[in-house]
C-alpha cells in the first residue's frame, strides 16, 4: 500500500478527498487529476473522477464486481 503524509490523511477525513497528481495513460488524450480516498471496503484507494458529476469510484469495488 502506498504511503500518505500525515496531512494527505487529515485533508482525506477533513475533505473525503486529496489530491495526488495528474496522470496520463498512454490511450488517453490529456492528464486526469487522480485523487486518494477512502471506500469503506477498501480503505484508501486512488483513481480519477468519472462521468458528468466527476465522482471518485474505487477501482477495487469495480474490479470486484466484474470478477462475479
Amino acid at each position: 500500500m502506498k504511503k500518505y503524509s500525515l496531512w494527505q490523511r487529515i485533508q482525506i477525513v477533513l475533505f473525503g478527498k486529496v489530491f495526488i497528481e495528474a496522470r496520463q495513460h498512454k490511450d488517453w488524450k490529456g492528464p486526469l487529476p487522480f485523487y486518494a480516498f477512502n471506500c469503506p471496503e477498501h480503505g484508501i484507494v486512488e483513481s480519477y473522477p468519472t462521468g458528468y458529476s466527476g465522482r471518485l469510484i474505487c477501482p477495487k469495488c469495480i474490479d470486484s464486481k466484474h470478477e462475479h
